[in-house]
């Protein structure tokens, strides 16, 4: 008999925060990132990296090789953070690109290198209430 591979996977949800989401100008949104370990062995994340321009997307939680983000082995085990969109000073309407990057010893390759997962940024800043551009009255 056969006894299974010890592995942690990582996984992140949501895997991307996208238009038709969007921040107004000034403002800030808060997005919970949860962090899914589906294997079978705890899983560690040891960096999460931002990839944006002008500091406009940052992260509350900071983890180092000494002082990792744990996510429990098992499927239903998850660990979360906040990744906060800010608006402040931006005044023109515009898309914010960016990324998250988390680094972990996980043993799974998502497409982004082994023990690695991304979430994607893709929001829109606007005045005018980015539900106008959906059709919306912006003061619904």
């Amino acid at each position: 008999m056969r006894e299974p591979i010890e592995a942690s996977r990582i996984d992140a949800v949501p895997e991307s925060i996208n238009f038709p989401e969007w921040v107004r100008f000034g403002e800030n949104k808060i997005y919970p990132i949860t962090v899914v370990n589906e294997g079978n062995v705890v899983l560690n994340v040891t960096n999460i990296s931002v990839s944006a321009g002008d500091a406009w997307l940052t992260v509350s939680a900071h983890p180092t090789p000494g002082s990792p983000l744990v996510v429990p082995a098992g499927v239903h085990n998850t660990a979360t953070f906040d990744a906060t969109i800010s608006a402040a000073g931006i005044s023109t309407t515009q898309y914010l690109v960016g990324d998250l990057t988390l680094s972990s010893d996980g043993t799974n390759d998502n497409g982004y290198g082994v023990g690695v997962a991304k979430v994607f940024v893709n929001i829109l800043a606007a005045g005018c209430g980015g539900r106008s551009f959906l059709g919306y009255r912006d003061d619904a």
